[in-house]
């Protein structure tokens, strides 16, 4: 055979496929491949993504053509200290009486005729209490007083609870199936409140953990009639005027929250102040308690100054009884006023704001340089 001209043609698309072969022809430059399964499967999921995100869109222009307004649940001397559908933070050091005020606020919310403190709320309320710290004698305790304050038809609006005996990996879970319990046997809004919400998750400092509880608690105030209280540990400092709470989830919750309160507790007078470190709807302000039998009860001002006033006029009265017809070293002044509970600088203090002052009708303290640049006081009797 003479190949000398031959010349090679190759066999056509259609003659190959006359012989059954299956042939992919192909891809075109510039032509995009042919959908698979998962491009499809993709495609169907961003489908979904935005409809959900246009539905949302359309649900928040329909309420804007309505009478919708950012409504205060809960008022504390006239100042929210609870949105509807939003989480506050009550902050505050070990002992500060944070899980206190919240169980007053409980309190006068269920039962009106409660005094203590004055309180307005918008609509009937019923609260979930998760405890993560207190066993359950301890817990007993506080509800058997709680229970004092209301009434026993007020009791199916409250639910007491701990997480004790829930390990810490499965709290989470257990805050769903409980919340989801109460609101399918109560129909009133639902408060839930969390004490203390570090406990709740495994590590407070894990982002995706507190991302996740956060995710959570938005979606049920968004679709729900439910609100959150956060109690939660500040950061340990030395000098008690720390304001940050504990851990990525305290900063969270500092971002995520309408209303942040920070309780301190005066170590000397024992009274306890509210102070509003964040409020997005309103003023911020501080206010006043004492303790009292079992729960707290506000107090104004005016009885603070008079607190103080009177305090100070009972100082006096000792001072003058311990120094009087002596003739005491500035050294042994001082210890005397330390054990009233005065730290030194306020004794010191004290000390020059009283000198050549009349402690009481008939006494006057008086002092004069001793040795080493020490004073030495003693007590004038004041005749007219």
């Amino acid at each position: 055979m003479d190949l000398t001209n031959y010349k090679y043609e190759p066999p056509s698309i259609e003659n190959l496929r006359e012989k059954g072969l299956e042939i992919v022809e192909p891809q075109k430059e510039n032509e995009p491949p042919p959908p698979s399964d998962l491009t499809e499967t993709k495609k169907s999921e961003g489908d979904d993504l935005l409809n959900k995100i246009l539905n949302y869109s359309k649900q928040v222009e329909a309420l804007s053509e309505t009478d919708v307004k950012i409504t205060s649940l809960i008022k504390l001397n006239e100042q929210t200290i609870l949105y509807k559908n939003m989480i506050t933070a009550v902050c505050g050091s070990y002992g500060s009486h944070k899980s206190r005020f919240v169980e007053t606020i409980m309190a006068h919310c269920l039962n009106t005729e409660n005094n203590f403190i004055e309180i307005e709320i918008n609509e009937p309320l019923q609260f979930l209490y998760i405890d993560t710290e207190r066993d359950k004698r301890t817990l007993a305790v506080v509800q058997k007083k709680f229970n004092s304050y209301i009434t026993n038809e007020q009791r199916k609006d409250v639910l007491i609870s701990s997480f004790l005996p829930i390990n810490r990996n499965q709290r989470f879970n257990a805050l769903k199936k409980l919340i989801d319990f109460r609101l399918r046997n109560n129909s009133k809004h639902l408060v839930a409140v969390i004490d203390i919400s570090t406990d709740l998750i495994k590590s407070f400092n894990n982002i995706d953990e507190v991302m996740d509880l956060f995710d959570y608690c938005g979606s049920l105030r968004n679709e729900f009639d439910v609100s959150f209280i956060f109690i939660i540990h500040l950061n340990p400092s030395p000098s008690g005027a720390n304001t940050k709470s504990r851990g990525h989830l305290g900063s969270e919750l500092s971002n995520k929250c309408a209303v942040e309160l920070v309780i301190r507790k005066d170590v000397k007078t024992q009274l306890i102040t509210l102070k509003f470190q964040k409020n997005s709807f309103d003023v911020e302000t501080e206010l006043t308690f004492e303790y009292c039998e079992g729960l707290l009860k506000g107090i104004s001002k005016d009885d603070v100054f008079s607190q103080q006033e009177q305090k100070e006029t009972e100082l006096k009265i000792k001072l003058a009884n311990f120094i009087t017809n002596k003739r005491i070293i500035q050294k042994d002044v001082i210890s005397f006023l330390r054990a009233e509970s005065l730290g030194r600088n306020e004794a010191v203090n004290f000390l020059h704001k009283n000198i050549d002052c009349n402690l009481t009708n008939d006494k006057i303290l008086k002092a004069e340089q001793g040795k080493n640049n020490s004073k030495i006081y003693f007590i004038e009797f004041f005749t007219d």
